[in-house]
């Protein structure tokens, strides 16, 4: 099976808030109830962000796995996040990675987190 991988566009913030609200109900201990993720004002300010995130090519980037037209399976999102100097550093910018994909079944029909 082959995956492509492609950078995401804002177009896609729609799926990316999608799986983030899917990603939030994982429990937090495993072998545990999930967690509850509700609708609410949050998904569409969490899309709207996402998307303002990816048209600022300089400090955000994002990849996703397609899973069909529309939909995306897995996505990794890095950002530069600036911050001060200090004593033990000088560079401008921190780097975070997050790759909020949701759970997934393992071969032996375990739940495990996404691809990563």
């Amino acid at each position: 099976m082959t995956v492509f991988v492609r950078r995401a566009v804002a177009d896609d913030a729609g799926e990316l808030a999608r799986l983030r609200q899917l990603a939030l109900t994982c429990p937090a201990e495993p072998w545990t109830e999930p967690r509850v993720a509700p609708d609410g004002p949050w998904v569409k300010e969490c899309q709207e962000a996402i998307a303002a995130l990816l048209r600022d090519q300089d400090t955000a980037a994002a990849f996703v796995v397609d899973a069909g037209p529309g939909r995306v399976a897995a996505w990794a999102m890095g950002l530069l996040q600036p911050r001060l100097p200090g004593p033990d550093s000088g560079k401008p910018f921190n780097g975070a990675i997050s790759a909020p994909s949701p759970p997934i079944q393992n071969s032996a029909g375990a739940a495990t987190r996404g691809p990563r």
